[in-house]
């Protein structure tokens, strides 16, 4: 069913007041609340979002997809929230692009709520941690899509320097090899990360595992064409990591000059995702990116003392934009519709 399967219509409910899902759709009786990362309903029809490619095109709902904005629009469906202000754009744009709904009852159902993220170490750790940076500078990129996510960029441009620095990256991610690299790459490049010594590379590591890496680490990077969020960039800010990033979805809402590195690539208008409809388009966003990286780099190492400020700004922008308490109250506050309308 690809994407179809998002919808939770179970055959035995189990006893709860609320039901709170992740881009699923339900058909329930109960009060039920759904995060997102682009767009609900997720389906086979709506995840590739082609009216941003045809600013022409109305969406006329399949089967599964009218199904889906029904069950949305019944009163026991209690908040749409969106993960990001990006989130917001692009399903406010489907909703006003698709036939035979009520876009602004949805819309009035429509929040935006930051994920939380717990600060995981203090500033005396912080300043610790950079009084070592002068012996060997570490680097760190995380991403289970290691092409998808600028890992082939990164490498490129770190590699120019490696003999005028003492620089280590390490690597956490797959050689998957699906949208933006092939499978003669990823064999490539499983000899570029398996013997270029300046390079520790795992396919994967639990995540406190991560976190360690996260601690130690000097500069985090995730220069990645296509991403919906960057949970990642959340953890490296939390220990203390500034963090090299592209400006695309919900990464500016995240990362900016104050706290990181953030290198600008072409998107487009509604939610910020980078062009990357044709096999041309990709390969400029890669000479973006490559442009880009080496403009960072170079200041970064001109410059390393502003590091460790901007590894200060990452543990306060994560304290003020993403404590877990207030988080909290917030979702708190969306349950208590479902007691209300219970009531």
């Amino acid at each position: 069913m690809g994407w179809n399967a998002l919808y939770y219509d179970p055959i035995f409910m189990p006893s709860v007041d609320i039901v709170h899902t992740f881009n699923h759709v339900c058909e329930i009786e109960e009060p039920w609340v759904v995060t997102f990362e682009s767009t609900v309903p997720r389906t086979n029809q709506t995840v590739e979002r082609i009216w941003e490619a045809d600013e022409s095109i109305d969406l006329r709902p399949d089967r599964i997809t009218q199904k889906s904005l029904d069950a949305l629009m019944k009163p026991n469906c209690i908040g749409l929230i969106a993960l990001s202000d990006s989130a917001k754009k692009i399903q406010v744009e489907m909703l006003r692009r698709v036939n035979h709904i009520d876009a602004e009852a949805l819309e009035s159902k429509l929040m935006v709520i930051h994920p939380p993220q717990d600060v995981l170490v203090d500033e005396e750790w912080v300043h610790q941690k950079y009084m070592n940076m002068d012996r060997r500078m570490e680097f760190l990129f995380i991403g289970h899509d290691f092409f998808r996510k600028g890992g082939v960029q990164m490498v490129e441009t770190l590699r120019r320097y490696v003999d005028r620095y003492g620089i280590h990256l390490t690597v956490v991610g797959r050689l998957s090899f699906e949208k933006w690299g092939t499978k003669k790459e990823m064999e490539e490049w499983e000899g570029v990360l398996n013997n270029e010594a300046w390079i520790t590379w795992y396919e994967t590591l639990p995540n406190d595992e991560v976190l360690k890496l996260c601690k130690k680490a000097h500069v985090g990077c995730l220069p990645t064409f296509q991403d919906t969020y960057g949970y990642s960039i959340l953890e490296m800010q939390a220990c203390g990591c500034p963090v090299i990033t592209t400006d695309i979805r919900a990464i500016p809402e995240i990362n900016d000059s104050s706290c990181g590195w953030l290198i600008s690539l072409e998107k487009n208008a509604v939610g910020g995702e980078a062009i990357h409809y044709t096999k041309e388009d990709k390969k400029k966003r890669k000479e973006e990116l490559l442009g880009g990286l080496a403009q960072c780099l170079e200041n970064i190492f001109s410059h390393p003392e502003q590091i460790e400020q901007k590894a200060l700004n990452s543990l306060n922008r994560i304290k003020a934009f993403h404590n877990p308490q207030e988080y909290a109250t917030k979702i708190r506050e969306v349950y208590g519709r479902a007691q209300r309308q219970v009531s």
